[in-house]
């Protein structure tokens, strides 16, 4: 949810806080998409990062989440996430 609701200004063309204004969505998920707070704002700022070819900031974000995930890891879980929502299995 909070992946999808972040793509939301761009598509509405509206702030975030005004979108967020408007519907009911846990702390949790309004903290990661206003202030990037949290375990949830940190996986949005990897994602970001990782949309904008930032090689070193995926690292230092990568380091700074459970599970010592690497960027070829990130890669491979991005690949199978497109392939489950394009309808082509894991």
């Amino acid at each position: 949810m909070t992946g999808i609701l972040s793509m939301m200004p761009a598509a509405l063309g509206l702030p975030i806080d005004e979108i967020l204004g408007q519907i009911a969505v846990e702390d949790e998920v309004r903290a990661a998409l206003c202030q990037h707070a949290g375990l949830l704002g940190s996986i949005l700022a990897l994602l970001e990062r990782f949309d904008g070819d930032d090689a070193s900031g995926c690292d230092e974000l990568l380091g700074q989440l459970p599970g010592h995930l690497d960027r070829q890891t990130l890669n491979t879980c991005l690949s199978v996430a497109l392939r489950w929502l394009n309808g082509n299995g894991g």
